[in-house]
């Protein structure tokens, strides 16, 4: 990952230099605009077309059109985008495809905007239903976190028919619901993740790869 340093960000008709670190990359083969969601007061968002301006964004905003928009973001007290389950937390990609989620998806949930530290322990809900439905979506985002919550990754990519590969879980530190039907009707997926744990929670896995018909392996689970 490329190091934006020292660059502009723009926000309440005010521009102060940001060390920009970490980031997330959305890109798509045609233009496309982003409509971010979260539900959490502590959360902050920033967009970048280029990579030096950055734009703040409210939940619900729409983007310029772009074949590559950049996000950075902080969250204080949890570690979470949402404070609940529901379809509405999905974000929106119009006219994208091929659509490519690029880093580590953590680096929305920093301690100040722009940083690039592994959040290892996230929040209850933190990205759950945040890829709904995205059936353009190819290459899933990096999740490094070891210690989940409750219903954190809860059908976050459910629908998503283009993913053929699961990003890489290295969570041993599970939680009540927390990957239920993460991948639900991902039909093209053919690779499933490892799934390191060896204690389990509350349908931890329940309906984890409902519907993924191009599956012919199933993880182990140790």
């Amino acid at each position: 990952m490329i190091t934006l340093a020292k660059k502009l960000i723009t926000g309440s008709g005010t521009t102060e230099e940001l060390e920009v670190n970490g980031y997330v990359e959305f890109v798509s083969s045609t233009p496309m605009t982003i409509t971010p969601k979260y539900t959490n007061s502590g959360v902050t968002l920033r967009y970048s077309l280029d990579g030096i301006t950055w734009t703040p964004i409210v939940s619900g905003v729409t983007t310029p059109s772009a074949n590559i928009i950049y996000f950075i973001g902080s969250a204080t007290g949890t570690k979470s985008l949402y404070t609940a389950s529901s379809s509405s937390n999905a974000w929106t990609f119009t006219g994208a495809t091929n659509l490519e989620c690029n880093g580590k998806l953590d680096r929305l949930l920093q301690d100040y905007l722009g940083g690039d530290n592994d959040i290892l322990t996230i929040g209850a809900n933190c990205f759950n239903y945040m890829f709904y439905n995205a059936t353009k979506l190819i290459k899933a985002p990096e999740l490094p976190a070891t210690t989940l919550a409750s219903i954190c990754y809860y059908r976050m990519f459910s629908g998503c028919t283009s993913l053929t590969t699961a990003p890489t879980l290295p969570a041993t530190t599970l939680a009540n619901y927390c990957y239920q039907y993460m991948f639900s009707n991902c039909s093209g997926l053919t690779v499933a993740p490892t799934l390191p744990a060896t204690t389990l929670a509350t349908s931890c896995y329940n309906r984890m790869f409902m519907n993924c018909s191009g599956l012919t392996t199933a993880p182990t689970l140790p």
